[in-house]
């Protein structure tokens, strides 16, 4: 991992429809990220006391949920509306959608809270009503909230 990391800070510029390290942008600023590297990456992880990573969870979602779920992801790839997820957007892409697809089916939250809301917010609602029964209650946070979120 600490290889990747090394190779992403010795780039100069990522192409992104927003400047690295903007509140937008899925790419940090390099610069900052290797000027941190021993504060982002520490060689002993601090207790982050209430919070359980659960490592061996993630194997059950990659082989198991994953598996329950990921054939009903039907989404398209290339915008078809404008109010409908497709999943070659600027923003939330390939595999996050699915990620947060297999999520959503088989945790079923009763609620969830997202600051910072766009493609994902369109996903979660989708999922929410075609396959939870709108079971979950969706808050979203947006300040600047794109037309489609209206």
């Amino acid at each position: 991992m600490f290889s990747i990391i090394r190779r992403m800070t010795n780039q100069s510029t990522f192409v992104t429809a927003h400047p690295n390290g903007h509140f937008y942008s899925p790419v940090v600023d390099p610069a900052e990220v290797k000027s941190r590297i021993s504060e982002l990456w520490p060689a002993e992880l601090p207790e982050c006391i209430g919070i359980d990573f659960n490592d061996s969870s993630h194997l059950t979602v990659l082989q198991q949920h994953f598996k329950s779920h990921i054939q009903e992801y039907d989404y398209p790839e290339k915008q078809q509306s404008k109010t409908g997820f497709f999943t070659q957007n600027s923003q939330f892409s390939w595999l996050d959608s699915r990620a947060l697809f297999v999520l959503l089916r088989t945790l079923k939250p009763n609620d969830i809270i997202e600051v910072g809301s766009g493609f994902s917010s369109l996903l979660m609602a989708d999922v929410n009503h075609r396959f939870l029964n709108t079971a979950t209650n969706i808050v979203c946070i947006e300040p600047y909230p794109r037309d489609f979120l209206n």
